[in-house]
């Protein structure tokens, strides 16, 4: 008979491996680590910050890549003396002097949601109420 402890351990164990070994935690790590690189507008801070799992489409594939996981987002006050148009352009200057390039973008001017490229990793932005930007740093994996 097979002993239950020893059956949750083996569990878990299979679990942490199919999960890329270390799971949703390493994964949002290295997008935190990500936005931690990136520059914030002066006169701005982070209002708020979250992580969510990327599932994938109906015919199993994943839209953004082909191996799944997080997508972690911080959101940061607009302040008075700027606005979405000047925070985009600011934050694209200050990416595209550091290698990032130009991977998309849907809408038009400050409110528009932009993507850039480096290595692996996609960083998001866009303006609505506040500036967001998202990271993933395994999206082109």
């Amino acid at each position: 008979m097979i002993n239950l402890a020893r059956l949750a351990a083996l569990l878990c164990v299979v679990i942490t491996v199919a999960t890329g070994c270390g799971g949703r935690g390493s994964y949002a790590d290295e997008n935190e680590h990500l936005l931690d690189s990136l520059p914030v507008y002066p006169g701005s801070h982070q209002t708020g910050e979250d992580s969510s799992w990327r599932l994938p489409e109906a015919n199993g594939s994943f839209l953004e890549n082909h191996s799944g996981g997080t997508m972690t987002e911080r959101r940061y006050v607009i302040p008075p003396s700027s606005d979405c148009t000047k925070m985009m352009k600011w934050f694209d200057d200050q990416l595209y002097s550091k290698g990032w390039q130009y991977a998309s973008q849907s809408g038009e001017g400050g409110n528009a949601d932009r993507s850039r490229s480096k290595g692996t990793a996609i960083v998001e932005s866009y303006c609505s109420g506040s500036f967001t930007v998202r990271a993933d740093a395994h999206q082109l994996e």
